[in-house]
């Protein structure tokens, strides 16, 4: 019998021993405790085996004492082990101190009890089994024994709650991971109760311990590791949105995700199956050779009724550690939406949204790949735009250039050939890049006729014009042949006899002289090669007692440079905002000069830009110059013409009556040659009125001409405005304007521009 219990034992040590060695290598947060489960478990059987083979009294007591500890260090170990594997986040901190003081006290108890025999004492018992007899010392418990107990059953106890509140309070994937735990305790605990009902004479109970200990090396190192890994995965890829499916070594399908299905059931329900792609890869020659052939991605498109549907395929074997072939899954994603989403965005980066024609991006990439495709022809590009297209969103609203916009590329669709490509740049611009042979200029004439009106029940004319420039360089950015096409449209703009300009050298080398002084405005700036030149302003006795400030550029190599080769570029750039700046200032300090002299009643005119008011603070700035050099506003008029005004009509008649009240004069300049409106005279309290001779050179109706004049300058009077008449050239001019009533003269009669030295020379005394 004993030898018998012995066997089991030592059976039950080896396969500790066992367990141990295949769990050491884990390293787990509880694989420590684990350990120490195992360990304290070995320790208990090799003291049963004294204890039930010893037949010395003191060995087997030393047996007992070192049982009695080591069985509470298991439990311990156990708890402990229960904690880290559910991570378990204790509530009271303190109960670890308290077990750890409990234990110490039991341990010193036990130790003690071995001189003492306070706790227990063997005696010796004979048991008889068939013709066996045998004696086995076993424990006569006393009160004090009970303390070890209660520890006993407290251990447990926690470890119950810890596994139990656990597996109420996780999820169902881990349920099943702590049950296992609780089911091998229960091992332990039903043997105990076997143990302790029986009548036995050896305590089975640490078989059960080591049932314990192996279950819970294999439940936590190996069985719901790979239980919940093989749920986890299983979760994954049933939720995934890609749809996949499972093959095993001959092909056969073994597992297919809800995608997978629901993307069957949407396609087979517009008459589309989506089995095709799998039936093709997992069957015959191609399943055997996918063996041999590593992963791949692929894309499949399937045609149907009109539509295209994208599938992205991706293919993987599945090979164990020697890189055998063991099956292969297929993922399946559905990119028909995302590729419709793509074209669409596509689409709108490229395409205007107003005409569905392409835009500059579209347009630009269009032309490159036609060039790319054909490198060796010859190509125009034509660009166009429609003449004071402003006025048709003024007078029909937003609405209706809107739809005249849309008319207009609905019918250069009708008149281009298939590989043109053509585009709306913005606003009313349009382009068109063509193969050079194809051109035929009859045909925008004829597009140009079908859209001669905004409507057809409106007769409001509409005028287009085109320029072309032949493309030589096709490696020229397309912006600059878009520039150039323009360049030479602006040759016509206005033009009602032409519709069609081509780009020349001759505007070449116009761009050249202007980015060449453009370029060398800042530099002639900074060096002061602008100067201030005066033409005196006459009066009718032939006294001057002011000028008009204008401009010359003193050139370092060409010399003296008019002002009608650069003031224009520099309107059309806005440096001559800058230059302006820059003239007001020498203007300003030349009266100061002036007045430091005793010379307070001479004056000098200064010009203002229309991009002047766009650009600079008018008030403030003139403000500043007369605090700055402490002049008198009066002396530093200021010359605005009618079209500055026309361009903010209410905001220009505010800041003119804040001009007027600091104190200065303003001047209206060039009237007559812009809109020349009496509300202006009416509306806005000019101080002087300046009229150019080239009102009466510029027309073939003289007298009729004269008649205005004549009523301008009287009304003018009447109007306490003195009349400036500039451009004045001969004596019969000067005469003819002295008995018209005008009060000042300035022209090549009397003096041209002069520096401001000679001025001075000549005409300050």
């Amino acid at each position: 019998m004993i030898n018998t219990f012995s066997f089991i034992f030592v059976l039950s040590a080896i396969s500790l021993i066992i367990s141990f060695f295949l769990t050491r290598s884990m390293r787990q947060s509880f694989s420590p405790y684990l350990n120490l489960v195992q360990v304290t478990t070995f320790i208990i059987i090799c003291c049963h085996l004294v204890i039930i083979n010893g037949q010395n009294l003191y060995y087997v007591k030393l047996a007992y004492t070192i049982f009695y500890m080591v069985i509470n260090l298991m439990l311990f170990s156990i708890y402990k082990f229960c904690l880290k594997y559910t991570r378990y986040k204790a509530k009271y901190p303190m109960l670890n101190k308290l077990i750890y003081l409990f234990l110490s006290i039991d341990v010193i108890s036990l130790i003690l009890n071995y001189f003492q025999n306070h706790e227990y004492i063997l005696l010796p018992y004979e048991y008889t089994m068939g013709s066996t007899s045998f004696t086995i010392y076993k424990t006569k418990m006393f009160s004090m024994h009970y303390f070890h107990m209660c520890l006993s059953y407290i251990l447990v106890a926690l470890i119950l709650i810890v596994l139990i509140i656990r597996i109420y309070k996780t999820p169902k994937l881990y349920r099943s991971a702590y049950t296992h735990i609780l089911i091998s305790v229960l091992v332990m605990i039903i043997g105990d109760s076997i143990w302790y009902y029986s009548s036995l004479p050896v305590d089975i109970s640490v078989v059960f311990y080591t049932v314990t200990a192996i279950l819970l090396s294999l439940y936590s190192g190996r069985i719901t590791p790979r239980q919940i890994l093989y749920r986890q995965l299983e979760a994954v890829v049933s939720n995934m949105n890609d749809s996949v499916r499972i093959f095993d070594i001959d092909g056969e399908c073994i597992y297919t995700n809800e995608a997978m299905f629901k993307l069957i059931e949407k396609y087979k329900a517009i008459g589309l199956n989506p089995e095709g792609p799998f039936e093709s890869l997992s069957s015959g020659d191609y399943y055997r050779k996918l063996k041999n052939l590593p992963d791949r991605e692929f894309d499949e498109a399937v045609y149907h009724n009109n539509t295209i549907y994208n599938f992205h395929i991706a293919t993987h074997c599945l090979r164990d550690s020697n890189n055998n072939f063991l099956g292969a899954f297929f993922v399946v994603h559905d990119k028909t939406k995302e590729v419709e989403k793509l074209n669409n965005e596509l689409y709108l980066a490229y395409h205007d949204s107003l005409t569905n024609l392409l835009n500059k991006e579209g347009f630009y990439e269009q032309v490159r790949t036609v060039i790319a495709n054909e490198p060796d022809e010859e190509y125009y590009m034509i660009c166009s735009d429609v003449d004071n297209f402003k006025l048709i969103n003024d007078n029909f609203g937003r609405e209706s250039g809107d739809e005249f916009l849309v008319r207009i590329s609905r019918e250069l669709s009708k008149h281009v050939k298939p590989n043109d490509v053509y585009c709306r740049l913005g606003s009313d611009r349009f382009a068109l890049f063509m193969k050079k042979r194809d051109f035929n200029k009859e045909i925008f004439i004829q597009y140009s006729k079908q859209i001669a009106y905004i409507k057809e029940d409106v007769k409001f004319p509409v005028t287009f014009h085109f320029g072309v420039y032949e493309v030589e360089d096709i490696s020229m950015p397309v912006t600059s042949m878009i520039d150039r096409a323009f360049m030479a449209l602006e040759k016509i703009k206005g033009n009602l006899q032409e519709s069609f300009a081509f780009y020349n050298e001759s505007l070449r080398s116009n761009i050249l002289r202007e980015q060449e002084l453009i370029g060398e405005f800042p530099i002639s700036l900074a060096t002061d090669q602008f100067k201030m030149y005066l033409q005196p302003q006459v009066m009718v006795d032939n006294s001057v007692k002011g000028a008009e400030a204008l401009v010359r550029w003193e050139h370092q190599k060409e010399g003296i440079l008019s002002p009608h080769e650069f003031i224009p570029i520099f309107e059309r750039n806005g440096l001559i905002t800058k230059l302006d700046l820059y003239i007001w200032d020498l203007a300003a300090q030349k009266l100061r000069e002036w007045k430091e002299k005793g010379l307070e009643d001479y004056y000098i005119s200064v010009n203002i830009s229309p991009k002047d008011f766009l650009y600079v603070d008018i008030y403030q700035t003139f403000v500043g110059l007369v605090e700055r050099y402490e002049i008198d506003p009066r002396n530093l008029k200021l010359e605005i013409t009618e079209s500055a005004v026309m361009m903010n009509l209410d905001n220009q008649l505010k800041l003119i009556n804040k001009l007027r009240t600091y104190g200065f004069q303003i001047e209206m300049d060039d009237f007559g040659s812009g809109y020349s409106s009496l509300n202006l005279l009416k509306d806005i309290p000019f101080d002087v009125l300046k009229i150019d001779m080239g009102f009466l050179s510029e027309t073939k109706n003289t007298e009729r001409s004269i008649s205005i004049l004549h009523s301008i300058i009287k009304l003018s009077k009447r109007l306490n405005m003195p009349v400036i008449t500039e451009g004045v050239e001969t004596k019969e001019q000067v005469e003819f304007l002295k008995e018209m009533g005008t009060d000042y003269y300035q022209g090549f009669y009397f003096d041209k521009p002069m520096p401001v030295e000679d001025f001075e020379k000549k005409y300050i005394k």
